[in-house]
């Protein structure tokens, strides 16, 4: 080897060794000064500034710092649990809000994700798009023009929410051909209770959310019952599948079956009990009442049940609920970002928790026939919501996949819980799409999210027959 080429070698090594340096350096400055090893937060903060400037003046493209701070924001609320959220504006946070009050500017129309876009599944009462000619089944594909495909059904309720009197063109595809809609929208109001009686003595009322309209609701439907039916004895109330909704709703819905000083729930944090709310001497319902829940009744909806149950005021019927058992309020900053904040934990009047622990009923009772996909199910807890908007490749990872492995799981499949597409959970899709005649690839696609949720449910909820309510019904004879 000649000197040169040896000199030439020393040389690159040389530079290697400074490049090194100074990228391992700069690294170990940053996570030395990202450490909060006794630092305040205001010095931490300085530190983060520093961070964020490097990356604004350092990256490869350009940066909108704006967006790196709403994406710091959001990871602080991500850190604290599932239901806490920043939201950069308005518009995002009344996502949250606009339906839990049970009224809102739009067309009305009931929505799910599906290929291509978002599938119409129902429409509220007198709802401008089913006036307008939509109909269930409907696949809609773009709003005012912008295409719905690969986009987020929030998104896409969103798009189709808008001032009352304006109008939206709602394009969608209906058995293969593209039709074209304007809907002008108006206020919408989201009835919450529907009742019927089931004989000439027992009447039937269910809540399907706790909206604000919800209490008044629950009088006039009862009212309506005794003055067409004056011999009512009992009541089957039903909250399953009742996602929750504003707690002050369920604590005044529940004042109306619980007498006077009844306790109906209290609030707590780390620093213990904050508030106790108890009965006001509202009561309107003065019969026997059986409670038919599940694992869909959350929140609110919880709260609801554990005041009755607590105060011996019904009896329960069904599965244990969901185990959702914290408060959370919306706050505007100084910036004009909104925070959703989990700020209390809530408990039965027996002070039980519900948080992660649910409601057991009195009698448990399952609307499925698969006694081995039910112990399963019993076994997963809580099973996650197909509800992403998004479909998923071989090799992808993601919460639908995991959702889409429980599912499978209780359906005895031998799949991992990892959220991972992998060959095994490939495999048991590319079975079930084979066994129900669809496409045969192994992805997970709307149209597999579909059949799959379908096979699960009637496993575990769905035969013909409401066992649940029969079961309530016997407890009354």
């Amino acid at each position: 080897m000649n000197n040169k080429r040896v000199k030439r070698i020393a040389i690159v090594l040389v530079w290697l060794i400074v490049i090194g340096l100074v990228i391992t350096s700069f690294s170990f400055s940053i996570f030395a000064e990202s450490g909060n090893g006794g630092k305040t937060v205001t010095q931490q903060l300085e530190d983060m500034e520093s961070i964020l400037k490097y990356i604004e003046k350092n990256y490869k493209d350009d940066v909108d710092i704006n967006l790196l701070i709403d994406g710091a924001y959001q990871g602080i609320f991500e850190q604290l649990d599932a239901y806490s959220k920043y939201y950069s504006s308005e518009e995002d946070a009344a996502a949250f809000s606009i339906y839990s009050g049970g009224e809102f500017s739009g067309t009305g129309a009931q929505i799910k994700a599906a290929e291509g876009g978002a599938e119409i599944v129902g429409f509220t009462a007198g709802s401008p798009a089913e006036k307008a000619g939509l109909a269930v089944g409907d696949i809609i594909t773009a709003v005012d023009g912008v295409s719905c495909k690969n986009v987020e059904t929030s998104e896409i309720s969103a798009m189709l929410r808008g001032e009352e009197g304006t109008t939206v063109k709602i394009t969608v595809n209906r058995g293969g051909t593209s039709k074209v809609y304007n809907v002008v929208r108006s206020k919408i109001q989201m009835n919450s209770v529907s009742f019927r009686m089931i004989d000439d003595t027992t009447g039937y009322l269910g809540i399907s959310n706790f909206y604000a309209s919800t209490p008044d609701e629950i009088t006039e439907a009862w009212n309506k019952m005794k003055e067409t039916n004056p011999n009512i004895k009992n009541l089957i109330v039903d909250i399953r599948d009742n996602p929750g909704g504003l707690v002050s709703s369920a604590i005044t819905s529940a004042n109306l079956f619980l007498d006077p000083g009844m306790e109906i729930m209290s609030y707590y944090n780390k620093d213990g009990v904050v508030t106790t709310y108890v009965a006001d001497g509202e009561k309107v319902v003065d019969v026997p009442v059986r409670l038919l829940v599940n694992s869909g009744s959350a929140s609110a909806a919880e709260i609801f049940a554990g005041a009755l149950k607590d105060n011996y005021a019904a009896v329960l019927v069904g599965s244990r609920t969901f185990g959702k058992g914290v408060a959370q309020t919306v706050t505007k900053t100084d910036t004009g970002a909104y925070m959703k904040l989990s700020v209390y934990y809530f408990v039965t009047p027996d002070k039980n928790k519900i948080n992660e622990v649910g409601i057991a009923p009195h009698y448990t009772v399952y609307n499925g026939d698969n006694t081995a996909a039910i112990k399963r199910y019993n076994a997963m807890g809580n099973v996650a919501a197909m509800d992403e908007g998004k479909k998923y490749k071989i090799g992808e990872k993601g919460l639908n996949v995991y959702a889409a492995q429980q599912r499978l799981s209780i359906l005895g499949y031998n799949v991992p819980l990892n959220g991972l597409l992998e060959e095994k959970t490939a495999l048991a899709l590319m079975d079930l799409q084979k066994k129900n005649k669809l496409y045969v690839y192994g992805a997970l696609d709307f149209t597999t999210m579909n059949c799959l949720e379908k096979e699960y449910t009637r496993n575990i909820f769905g035969i013909a027959d409401d066992v649940q309510l029969e079961t309530a019904l016997a407890l009354i004879k």
